[in-house]
């Protein structure tokens, strides 16, 4: 449904790509094999997110790929963004158990077993911002991006949504000026008193 609203026509194929923090890599590993093999000839674009759903579509001139995700810490994660009942036998399996486990959890995890506090961790993600926005700003990223027309809704002063045309020419999800300080007043996004929030990058 999400597809066709986009403007994806009906006689296009589809799959999704639901992988959580993984999702990114897959559409991205996806689109180079499809490339290298010959099945498809253009990759437009994959984004990494929490709950991220690439998508693969064609017409009936060429064969394109295209990947989009929505970030939600509340939503496609955890208990909720999984089965919730599985086979006994296949969880006598310790490493089958922990598939069961969210990578915030993980996350958390292996933050506790290794003593990596909250401020080394939002040290080491503020970091990663402040290079990537460096980068973004030299045009380091512009060769690896195709820009691509797209209609966004933007609501007017009338209160209603109108389409708007943009070109979508840069990575949304680089964010300047992140400091280790700012990321500190996020709150956690999986436990309590935990250290995994929604401006980390792992």
């Amino acid at each position: 449904m999400a597809a066709l609203h986009a403007g994806i026509p009906h006689t296009a194929s589809l799959n999704t790509v639901n992988r959580q923090c993984s999702s990114g890599l897959s559409g991205v590993n996806q689109i180079a094999n499809e490339i290298m093999s010959g099945q498809i000839d253009i990759g437009i674009g994959s984004f990494f997110s929490f709950s991220s759903s690439s998508f693969l579509w064609c017409n009936a001139l060429n064969w394109f790929v295209a990947g989009a995700g929505v970030e939600s810490m509340t939503m496609g994660y955890g208990p909720g963004g999984v089965a919730t009942s599985f086979s006994d036998e296949v969880l006598t399996h310790p490493l089958a158990q922990d598939c069961l486990l969210p990578m915030g959890i993980t996350s958390e995890n292996v933050a506790s077993d290794f003593s990596i506090s909250r401020a080394a961790q939002d040290a080491f993600a503020a970091h990663s911002f402040q290079k990537a926005a460096a980068a973004q700003k030299a045009g380091k990223f512009k060769p690896e991006i195709l820009p691509v027309k797209v209609k966004i809704s933007v609501k007017g002063k009338d209160g209603k949504e109108n389409l708007k045309e943009v070109i979508v020419d840069s990575d949304d999800g680089i964010r300047d000026g992140v400091t280790a300080e700012s990321l500190a007043k996020l709150k956690p996004a999986f436990t309590k008193d935990g250290s995994t929030h929604a401006g980390k990058k792992y």
